[in-house]
């Protein structure tokens, strides 16, 4: 009983004392690193496929509820095919707004351009050739930060990329493809 007392007491105390110098989206600059899982569609009739993503993230808030913030991610390969390999990447910017709960937790969402690339390489019987798509779209966001430190921020995300594609050669004579790209994720960020 005494052993438990102890153990509630100090970690009441270290609790206490991580609210007291944490702070979550205060103004400056943040960097930081992201890992998660990513669900690529494609309007063309393919399946829904998943793969993990890892990415980089930073941004400045201009106040305690107003920032702009950059994303780029890539992902590992989408394909269940020997002979394909598919991977994609995005880079976005968008304004966010925050709403803090106290000065461990925040939550906010974001709006913006993104830049959509699906790098797609075939084994064929001819050889290796490649049928990359590329275009602009846009992303929304949403996520939960809680403060480790007075520095460092975990981050709970939700994105979702969307576009229409076309191919980078001109030998396809497919429309535009619609593309989104779904990603959950864990991140660690760094405020300055």
């Amino acid at each position: 009983m005494k052993r438990s007392s102890i153990s509630a007491l100090l970690l009441t105390g270290f609790l206490g004392s991580a609210s007291v110098s944490a702070e979550t989206d205060r103004m400056g600059f943040y960097v930081g690193g992201d890992i998660g899982s990513t669900e690529l569609s494609v309007d063309s009739g393919a399946s829904d496929e998943s793969a993990y993503s890892f990415g980089v993230y930073g941004g400045y808030h201009f106040n305690d509820w107003f920032g702009v913030e950059a994303h780029l991610f890539g992902t590992g390969d989408y394909s269940d095919y020997s002979e394909l390999e598919s991977h994609a990447s995005a880079f976005s910017i968008a304004p966010k707004l925050t709403l803090a709960f106290n000065d461990i937790f925040s939550a906010y969402v974001k709006a913006g351009l993104a830049y959509i690339v699906i790098s797609n390489e075939v084994d064929g019987y001819y050889g290796t050739y490649s049928n990359d798509l590329s275009g602009v779209g846009y992303v929304i966001g949403a996520g939960v930060n809680a403060a480790v430190s007075d520095n460092l921020v975990l981050r709970l995300a939700y994105e979702k990329t969307s576009g229409d594609l076309e191919f980078d050669h001109d030998t396809y004579y497919y429309d535009d493809i619609g593309t989104d790209l779904s990603q959950f994720s864990l991140g660690l960020h760094y405020q300055f």
